[in-house]
């Protein structure tokens, strides 16, 4: 049988753990909670946060039966999130946006919260959990990350899995469409033939742009524009994008910055004398956001005749 102190000590020692709590859900050792405060969770996204606590459990997991991760935290969002929490209501910081905050309503009703349904293998029981951020660009169309549908064996999530929430509202998932020559990461790794680099280079385009259908209309909500394929970025600090088809970008008054959880959302360009808003990059794989100044987005001008073409 194993026991909450055998799973707090496989997380200490293997994850370099500074907090553990475990508790013993069932009371008889097959079913766990868990939430863990860790450096090796920096700059991760929820999803490969989960795969770091389950590895560090490889040797227990035959005799566990339900696993649910609370919490799994870098020490700084740990500490920030403590200091967030000793301040008025009226200053609400989210942990999710680096040195972000509340933005007022209606100011990003377009903003997609993507979440899926988790089954728990013991009980059975179904929970939404979320996954990925998104945009509405259609009245039935969310703009997202590539990576955000693809599960731990490289295919990709079934709509049926997924649901989408505009203002609070939940939409149910009809179609997926992600770009064809998008190569999930899970392949990549139990792939040994791309010796000549090939994929996830730094010389190649990650292609990391996807597009969910709704199965009803948004009626609350006013989509996002496309950007013109012209549309010229103001130029800034040179900096070394991870793939040919990604822009780099950084709040440079406050460093607000995109991190764990954000991938799939918007990086945006606001006429703040209309209020317009347009989309111009999504979230997508990068440097880890504690350590870089910068996030990386994949470059939506460059995609726009694919977007078209799911549109239809």
């Amino acid at each position: 049988m194993v026991s909450a102190a055998d799973v707090e000590a496989a997380l200490k020692s293997k994850l370099d753990a500074t907090e553990v709590e475990v508790e013993d859900i069932a009371k008889c050792g097959t079913s766990f909670e868990v939430r863990v405060v860790s450096a090796a969770f920096a700059g991760k996204r929820l999803l490969e946060r989960h795969k770091l606590v389950n590895a560090a459990l490889a040797d227990l997991m035959p005799s566990i039966h339900a696993l649910s991760i609370k919490r799994c935290k870098a020490p700084e969002e740990e500490a920030r999130q403590l200091r967030d929490a000793s301040k008025t209501a009226a200053v609400n910081v989210t942990a999710d946006i680096y040195n972000g905050q509340a933005a007022p309503a209606g100011m990003f009703d377009w903003m997609v919260d993507m979440k899926a349904w988790f089954q728990d293998t013991t009980t059975g029981q179904l929970s939404l959990e979320h996954m990925c951020g998104g945009a509405l660009i259609g009245p039935d169309t969310v703009l997202t990350a590539a990576h955000c549908l693809e599960m731990e064996d490289g295919t990709m999530a079934p709509a049926g899995a997924l649901v989408l929430e505009v203002q609070g509202a939940p939409y149910e998932a009809a179609s997926l469409a992600v770009h064809p020559n998008y190569y999930p990461a899970a392949l990549v790794a139990q792939n040994t033939d791309f010796s000549d680099g090939s994929v996830d280079s730094p010389l190649v385009p990650n292609y990391d742009v996807a597009v969910i259908r709704l199965a009803a209309p948004v009626q609350s909500a006013q989509p996002i524009q496309l950007p013109a394929a012209d549309l010229q970025l103001a130029p800034g600090q040179a900096l070394e994008p991870l793939f040919t088809d990604t822009v780099c970008a950084v709040n440079n008054v406050n460093g607000a910055n995109s991190c764990a959880g954000d991938s799939g959302g918007p990086l945006i360009l606001r006429d703040y004398i209309t209020g317009a808003a347009t989309i111009v990059g999504v979230v997508s794989v990068g440097p880890d956001c504690d350590k870089a100044n910068y996030g990386s987005y994949t470059d939506v001008r460059l995609y726009l005749d694919t977007i078209a073409g799911w549109m239809v």
